[in-house]
């Protein structure tokens, strides 16, 4: 009656996959504007159907059902295939995921789908993890560990129950002891499956504790991190740290400097062991504090090249605008003054020429003007016939 009842609720169950996926093409047409069903649906879509549909259809058939077995020690045995088709039935708990993405509130709100299909981001099963982990990721990763340890434990049981001769009582308390140990990948040997189905069953744990633990592993270093305000407020005390320190090791510089000089001084005058012990000894002591200061300024830059964050990038863009915007001005006002000393440049010129026209006109009323010196000498040019005669004559004589 039991095994009826589950062949019933599987047919339910293809029935109801078949119709999800026949109004997911029908909205898809509608998104589309077309009629034809086969425009809208890909061939992976089709793969994806048949491969629910064979993953949801294993079940126990009703009837009595036997199957030969082999053993780990290498028999045979007559054994009941209900117990491996009831193991394969946890396949179906993916329909748990899809189940809660449909019922999710980012999948309901009308804005989230809107924003969905303009940034072109699919709102599936991973995309709700994603969402759940961000927001509660403590008790989205507990409640994935208790989830895959409780059905490794029913998987455990039903496979050395069905093909073991264990009791019920011991079958729960091993089951759950052995599915501890390999989640946990711990492996004592003391307890290990009798069968093939339940070292199956022991691989997909061992693979499921190991998800989880990465899992984990990324939820608690990232909960170790140090938030925006706290990783400020460490840089901040560090560098402060580091500048005492800077400090110290420059006047350690320097109070071991003068007491080199001053030892190096007595050893002049006094040429002892102990001078030049102590002149050894503080000369050691310098380059240390030389080293240390150094090292100390190194740490310096590197503590303040990582505490770049938004608050000093921000910052850092408004030095640069506003400095920016000092050279822009100071440009234009350099500007303003070079065409205004252009202005008076041209200005001196023209007045500079308008005085010497002024000037050679006033010369030229002021100088008197001899008629007939003028006309002989335009008659005789520039050096006159009767001086041309006097050098003549002066010349015979």
């Amino acid at each position: 009656m039991l095994k009826l009842f589950v062949s019933i609720s599987t047919g339910v169950l293809l029935v109801a996959i078949c119709l999800y996926y026949h109004t997911g093409a029908e909205i898809k047409m509608l998104d589309a504007k077309v009629d034809d069903l086969s425009a809208v649906t890909s061939a992976s879509t089709w793969v994806c159907l048949i491969i629910e549909l064979l993953v949801c259809a294993v079940h126990p058939f009703p009837g009595n059902i036997m199957v030969y077995m082999s053993t780990i020690t290498g028999g045979q045995d007559h054994v009941h295939i209900d117990g491996i088709l009831s193991v394969l039935m946890m396949f179906r708990l993916y329909l748990a995921g899809r189940f809660l993405v449909v019922h999710s509130s980012l999948l309901t709100d009308q804005s989230t789908q809107t924003i969905s299909a303009v940034s072109h981001v699919k709102i599936d099963l991973f995309f709700v993890f994603k969402a759940a982990m961000t927001d509660h990721p403590g008790k989205v990763i507990a409640l994935a560990m208790f989830s895959m340890y409780a059905m490794s434990v029913w998987a455990m049981r039903t496979c050395e129950l069905y093909y073991t001769s264990i009791t019920d009582s011991h079958s729960i308390y091993e089951s759950m002891w052995l599915s501890a140990i390999t989640f946990l990948t711990v492996g004592y040997g003391d307890i290990t499956p009798k069968t093939h189905c339940g070292r199956f069953v022991a691989v997909i744990t061992a693979l499921m504790g190991l998800g989880s633990t990465a899992l984990l592993v990324a939820v608690v270093a990232k909960k170790m991190e140090q938030t925006r305000a706290e990783r400020y407020v460490f840089n901040y005390l560090s560098l402060i740290h580091l500048e005492h320190k800077r400090k110290n090791a420059a006047a350690d510089v320097i109070k071991f400097s003068i007491k080199v000089f001053c030892w190096k001084k007595h050893f002049e005058r006094d040429k002892t062991k102990r001078s030049k012990m102590n002149i050894t000894y503080f000369s050691w002591r310098l380059s240390n504090a030389i080293r240390a200061m150094r090292s100390t300024r190194v740490a310096r830059c590197r503590v303040e090249e990582a505490s770049v964050g938004l608050t000093e990038l921000s910052q850092q863009v408004s030095q640069t605008q506003s400095l920016i915007a000092m050279l822009a001005t100071s440009q234009g006002q350099i500007l303003d003054k070079l065409t205004d000393l252009q202005e008076r440049v041209k200005y001196k010129e023209d007045d500079d020429v308008y005085s010497n026209d002024e000037a050679v006109e006033k010369e030229d009323r002021e100088t008197p003007v001899n008629e007939d010196v003028a006309d002989s000498q335009a008659s005789e040019g520039w050096l006159g016939t009767s001086y041309l005669k006097r050098l003549y004559r002066g010349d015979n004589d």
